[in-house]
């Protein structure tokens, strides 16, 4: 390694660490986000980590197939919503909408995965 990275402009947010990677310092504790190759992806990543890494949070993986709360809920509904066309139960509410939380569309993942078998 020749030496530090010089930051991509004065205001730059990141810092460049002697590994070869961006870097910034959290609530005591230094968090990577790239290597110096890639100085935008860096900080994209640390814009899509920041507030969780400030809050004490581990940061969020969001993927598009990722199991959300809403996702999960919406889930659920309609499996009882299925239940309910074909007879297996009764309404006893005066109506279920289609997606509670669709508009919301939470986007807090699940930490664990859900048993097998529980929303059927």
């Amino acid at each position: 390694m020749a030496g530090k990275q010089a930051k991509t402009y004065p205001d730059f947010a990141l810092t460049p660490h002697a590994n070869g990677q961006w870097c910034k310092k959290i609530r005591s504790k230094v968090y990577f986000f790239g290597v110096w190759d890639d100085p935008a992806a860096a900080l994209q990543k640390y814009v899509e980590q920041r507030d969780d890494l400030q809050a004490g949070r581990q940061p969020r993986r969001l993927s598009g197939d990722e199991l959300t709360v809403g996702r999960l809920c919406n889930h659920f509904l309609f499996a009882k919503e299925s239940r309910l066309l074909t007879g297996e139960l009764e309404r006893r509410l005066p109506s279920i909408r289609k997606s509670p939380v669709a508009h919301h569309e939470h986007a807090r993942a699940l930490h664990r995965p859900l048993p097998a078998g529980c929303c059927r």
